[in-house]
């Protein structure tokens, strides 16, 4: 059992090693503290979600794909080996339904470039990149401010094959920082994947942000659609179609945008 004096002790470990880490990289130390700020003052109303029974129906729909086209298949084992390399579960995870719609949506439009917010151990990460070696195509952008917690060192993309890296490149920061410049180094992308900080402003600006870059027909996904409304805010102002599902055992909802065809891109490559 653990002492009062140990369990002290690493308390003070910890603030000291999250002091160096801030001081280390300031900017970052902005960042957090804006993330916190942003929290702390989003009393946006959560979206009221209901359950939706013909999720793979309405999704198909949204992508004009067959319920038994190929690209629907191979996720299981995916998914199997992605668990297997995952110690326990943790609720930064993405669960299995917005997993098996992120396999399906990159399997079908088979996207050159992607770029997603939100990293944690790597499980949307893990299933881009399976993706992309199956459909031997596609190269991925991940930006990610990393939990500072002692409990994350080390779990950082933990669930990424050493060997899929080749197509990935991470960037390290604040989306609100990063994301603009990668974009425009991109020029246009197909898929974007919101996992990232989960506030009412943030969630705008990515989805605002993205939205001119996002090709006609692209597919912008977003995970945690229901604590606040910036979600379906977005989507009515896009016009665009738009799903909302619950997830598969965790609490919370994602949601899936399809850009409508003719839509206006801010540059192509």
């Amino acid at each position: 059992m653990n002492s009062p004096e140990r369990s002290a002790g690493r308390r003070l470990g910890y603030q000291v090693y999250r002091a160096a880490a801030l001081l280390h990289r300031p900017t970052e130390a902005a960042d957090r503290v804006r993330g916190r700020l942003e929290r702390s003052l989003d009393t946006v109303l959560s979206v009221r979600v209901a359950p939706c029974r013909e999720r793979d129906d309405r999704l198909h729909e949204l992508l004009d794909l067959p319920a038994d086209a190929a690209e629907c298949a191979g996720f299981d084992d995916v998914w199997g080996s992605i668990t297997a390399r995952l110690p326990g579960s943790c609720g930064h995870d993405a669960g299995a339904a917005l997993a098996r719609t992120v396999w399906t949506v990159a399997r079908h439009l088979r996207p050159e470039r992607v770029v997603e917010t939100g990293v944690a151990r790597g499980v949307t990460t893990s299933v881009l990149l399976e993706a992309m070696e199956r459909n031997g195509r596609g190269a991925l952008w991940s930006i990610d401010l990393p939990d500072l917690s002692l409990a994350w060192r080390g779990e950082a993309s933990a669930a990424v094959r050493p060997e899929l890296r080749r197509r990935w490149t991470y960037v390290r920061g604040s989306s609100r920082r990063f994301l603009p410049t990668v974009l425009a180094r991109l020029g246009s992308i197909q898929l974007f994947v919101h996992d990232g900080l989960h506030t009412h402003g943030n969630m705008l600006f990515e989805f605002g942000t993205v939205w001119r870059y996002l090709s006609a027909g692209g597919v912008l996904l977003a995970d945690d659609v229901d604590g606040n409304g910036a979600f379906t805010h977005f989507g009515s102002w896009a016009a665009a179609p738009l799903l909302i599902c619950p997830e598969d055992g965790k609490t919370g909802a994602y949601g899936l945008i399809r850009k409508p065809p003719g839509g206006p891109v801010a540059g192509r490559v």
